[in-house]
């Protein structure tokens, strides 16, 4: 069976939904995720079940379904526009939103490796934390390291572009002391300055190298977050965040501000035709400014 063969099937299973009962209806969708499956025509997976808090199922006929459901287009640069060449996958979504099941989009989550359920990897809102874990080797939810974070803290042990985001999970319960008796924060408001690489300098130099950072609450342009060691090394460390610099080189707002200028300015200089697309370094205040196509811009290519 073909691409086009399904998208005809689909077509027809949304003209008659209203005539179905609701099991012959969920049969059909089904049958037809069957079908998309064994043919390859797109990578869409299932899971059992959410682990993100605050999300269930709408339909527990169905799984979570996650797959890109975008239709499939090119670029015609004499057209000077994108083709779609492919409806399958918005029809289908639409196909299975109708039977109420729930559909998310394949590159904000990831599934669990233990449970397979699945946990958001983007944002969808300013205050989200991630619940769960998925870097390299090791992805699982906030419901499987709460059953044994050993694992999850060493992996974060001595990282400090890596924190606890799971709600629930409270490290002085695992042998560990706050260090820091104010949370730090880290943003765009002046003064919000703590640096995380500049505090593990900080507690490497005492000889410190298992202290792990927690995220305590995000904004929309800060956050805040503490930094723990073991109990047998809390005392060294507190003394060692207490002498030693814990800030930025340069207070996050005005690198911003510096950085805004440096892209204004290579926006102007920029000669080649085409969507300029500026990158702004926070950390150093400066701006780099390249040139894509449009093919490019619509496909993230930036």
């Amino acid at each position: 069976m073909i691409r086009g063969e399904i998208t005809k099937r689909i077509d027809v299973a949304l003209s008659l939904f209203d005539e179905k009962s609701e099991d012959e209806n969920r049969e059909i969708a089904l049958d037809i995720v069957r079908d998309v499956h064994e043919g390859g025509f797109s990578d869409l997976w299932e899971s059992p079940d959410y682990s993100e808090p605050g999300y269930s199922r709408d339909n527990e006929d169905f799984p979570v379904f996650l797959a890109n459901w975008n239709s499939r287009s090119h670029y015609d640069s004499n057209l000077k526009k994108f083709i779609t060449t492919c409806e399958l996958m918005p029809k289908l979504g639409k196909l299975l939103e109708e039977n109420e099941a729930s559909i998310e989009w394949s590159d904000q989550w990831e599934r669990c490796e233990d449970c397979n359920n699945v946990f958001r990897i983007s944002p969808d809102s300013y205050g989200w934390k991630q619940f769960g874990v998925s870097h390299g080797d090791m992805v699982s939810c906030g419901n499987c390291i709460l059953e044994d974070p050993s694992e999850y803290f060493d992996w974060l042990a001595g990282h400090p572009d890596r924190a606890v985001t799971i709600h629930g999970l409270n490290p002085t319960d695992h042998e560990y002391v706050k260090l820091n008796a104010e949370p730090f924060e880290h943003g765009l408001h002046g003064g919000q300055d703590a640096s995380p690489d500049a505090i593990a300098e900080c507690l490497r130099k005492a000889g410190i190298h298992s202290f792990i950072f927690m995220v305590d609450s995000t904004g929309q342009f800060d956050l805040r977050f503490s930094v723990y060691a073991h109990e047998d090394e809390a005392d060294d460390g507190i003394v060692a965040l207490s002498s030693g610099n814990t800030r930025c080189e340069v207070d996050p707002k005005r690198a911003l501000e510096q950085g805004l200028k440096a892209a204004s300015k290579a926006m102007a200089e920029a000669q080649e035709k085409g969507i300029k697309v500026a990158d702004i370094d926070i950390g150093t205040g400066t701006a780099s400014v390249k040139t894509v196509t449009p093919e490019e811009f619509a496909q993230g290519k930036i």
